[in-house]
C-alpha cells in the first residue's frame, strides 16, 4: 500500500497548532516548542525527543515559570498527533497501544526492531519515522509562525 506521507504530516501539524491554540497556549508558545522539539529530534533523535515531551509536561512551581502550562499543553498536542500520525501510516505496531501513557515508553518502543523484522528493515522504519515527524514538526513551526504574524 502506497500513502502519501505530505498531506498526513500537513494535517497532523495543524491539529497542533489548532489544538495547542484553542487550549489558551499563544502562538509563540506553540512556535518555541515545536521549534525545540524539532531541534531535539533532528539532533539527538526519535527517544530524545519523547524525554524532551515529558520534560515539558512536568509541573513545576507556579512562581518559578508561570508558563509551564503551555509547555505542557503544546508537548501533550505533539505527542498526541505524531502518535496518531503512526497508527495513520500503519507504522505504529500492537505492542505500542499499552505505551501511550507513558510517554519515554513509546518513544523508545518506536525505536525498538519488531518481530519478523531485519535490522536492516528497522532501520528503513526508524528513519521514515524520524523524517515524517521531522515534517510535520516543520508545518507545525511554520503554521504557528503565521499565526504569530496575523
Amino acid at each position: 500500500m502506497l500513502i502519501n506521507l505530505e498531506p498526513l504530516a500537513a494535517s497532523a501539524a495543524n491539529k497542533i497548532v489548532n489544538t495547542s491554540l484553542s487550549k489558551n497556549a499563544e502562538a509563540t508558545e506553540v512556535e518555541n516548542i515545536v521549534t525545540k522539539s524539532l531541534g531535539v529530534l533532528t539532533e539527538q533523535g526519535i527517544y530524545a525527543l519523547g524525554l524532551f515531551l515529558a520534560t515539558r509536561k512536568r509541573n513545576k512551581d507556579e512562581h518559578k515559570r508561570n508558563d509551564r502550562k503551555s509547555d505542557a499543553i503544546v508537548a501533550d498536542s505533539i505527542h498526541l498527533y505524531l502518535a496518531s500520525l503512526l497508527k495513520e501510516t500503519y507504522l505504529f505496531t500492537d505492542s505500542l497501544k499499552n505505551k501511550q501513557d507513558v510517554i519515554t515508553d513509546f518513544y523508545r518502543e518506536i525505536t525498538v526492531p519488531n518481530e519478523n523484522e531485519s535490522s536492516v528493515d528497522a532501520l528503513r522504519r526508524i528513519l521514515l519515522i524520524k523524517q515524517m515527524f521531522e515534517t510535520t514538526l516543520t508545518y507545525a513551526r511554520y503554521a504557528a509562525k503565521a499565526r504569530k504574524d496575523n
